[in-house]
């Protein structure tokens, strides 16, 4: 991790580096500065403000339920009812009990959309009533195939901001993601982005990765930058090749977005960045944050690891039905998990990459080694990806980027 004097003199020298992927780090940089100050300043509007806390609420408002089905999809099922307005505002309720300062939500699946419009106008008009003095973000993840123009218009509106799936190109993209009939969905997305741009919204992209289906990765940067968006995330798929290449995939990625400049920003590696300037990461499993996660879902209860808890009974937390949010943060269960997730990153803390990588992901853990306790089974994975992404920032900064 870098001093204060060497983060003072590396943000000093960025603004006038003459290289495309130089200027890309310090725009990065100088975002990374504003949100910093951003979020300082919201968690000073309000008070009380509790030491340790949930702050991010995954919302499932409709279960697992989906209108695709993606060959990697980690869902056994994709049905799911949807949330009832009594827990909306149960939910919001709770957060505003708790005086959390900045509560964000993101609204995930399944696919989020199935609820309707109907029921988005009905969080907006409950968060403004419970919620009337807190900043307020809404993230919603979407396959982008229900997405029309009044999808377009209405989370442009009001604030949402959208994040897609799309794999790469379309040959690539199809070969995972098709709905319930076996069709390719491409087409679909790609009009999602293009109604996006138009209503003003500069949407995030979200990829998964497998080693067979590789392509140049200069062919997703440049299909995302011509849709608009504003940035993409590389996942590696938790199979049995275990994100076999995906390392080499994600360097291949930061150099093709370095090597274009500023624009198109490739969030792994603006993530990293972020850790290594001191500001910390947004990633959960680097962050750590995704200690301060609930997943909730349509029938009240709280999950550790947002979305992906498949029924596991060691995360669960508790019922908002039934608890408040401190009492769900002090329970047994909630606890334990805690006790349990500290134990691996201290055996974790002799390791390099421990100050980056936290212990890898909760879920990961859990689902592969039965506790929070356990290696993660993509550690591997992890440090060399690390390895190589942090090796092309030095090079970077020490004789220019690609």
């Amino acid at each position: 991790m870098l001093t204060a004097a060497q983060r003072r003199e590396l943000l000093a020298a960025l603004p006038i580096a003459p290289s495309p992927g130089q200027r890309y780090l310090a725009a990065a940089a100088a975002r990374l500065a504003q949100r910093h100050a951003g979020l300082l300043a919201a968690a000073l509007r309000r008070e009380p403000t509790p030491p340790a806390q949930f702050r991010v609420f995954v919302v499932k408002p409709v279960g697992n339920r989906c209108n695709l089905r993606c060959s990697y999809c980690f869902f056994p099922e994709h049905e799911g009812p949807t949330m009832p307005k009594e827990l909306l505002e149960a939910l919001f309720a709770a957060v505003a009990a708790s005086c959390l300062p900045a509560p964000c939500f993101i609204w995930h699946g399944g696919e989020p959309l199935l609820a309707g419009q109907a029921f988005y106008r009905q969080v907006v008009r409950l968060q403004r009533e419970l919620l009337p003095a807190v900043p307020v973000s809404n993230r919603v993840m979407t396959n982008g195939t229900l997405l029309d123009a009044a999808w377009a218009r209405f989370l442009g509106e009001h604030g949402f901001h959208v994040s897609v799936s799309l794999d790469g190109p379309g040959w690539v993209h199809d070969h995972c993601r098709r709905d319930a009939a076996g069709r390719g969905t491409f087409r679909r997305v790609h009009r999602a982005f293009r109604l996006l741009s138009r209503s003003g919204l500069t949407p995030g992209a979200v990829a998964v990765y497998a080693a067979d289906r590789t392509f140049p990765p200069e062919e997703l940067v440049e299909l995302l930058a011509g849709l608009g968006a504003a940035s993409f995330r590389v996942n590696p798929c938790l199979d049995q090749s275990l994100g076999k290449g995906y390392p080499q995939a994600m360097a291949a990625y930061a150099r093709a977005v370095l090597a274009r400049g500023p624009g198109l920003r490739f969030s792994s590696l603006d993530e990293l960045w972020a850790a290594l300037l001191g500001y910390g990461s947004q990633v959960c499993w680097m962050a750590g944050t995704c200690r301060h996660l609930a997943g909730v879902a349509p029938d009240g209860s709280l999950w550790a690891c947002c979305e992906r808890h498949h029924g596991e009974a060691g995360l669960r937390l508790g019922s908002l039905l039934e608890q408040t949010l401190e009492e769900i943060w002090e329970g047994e269960a909630a606890r334990t998990l805690r006790a349990a997730d500290h134990q691996r990153r201290r055996e974790c803390a002799a390791c390099a990459w421990s100050a980056l990588c936290q212990g890898g992901c909760l879920y990961h853990r859990v689902v592969s080694g039965g506790d929070a306790s356990a290696l993660d089974p993509l550690c591997p994975v992890y440090a060399q990806s690390l390895a190589l992404l942090v090796s092309l920032l030095d090079d970077c900064l020490q004789t220019g980027c690609p």
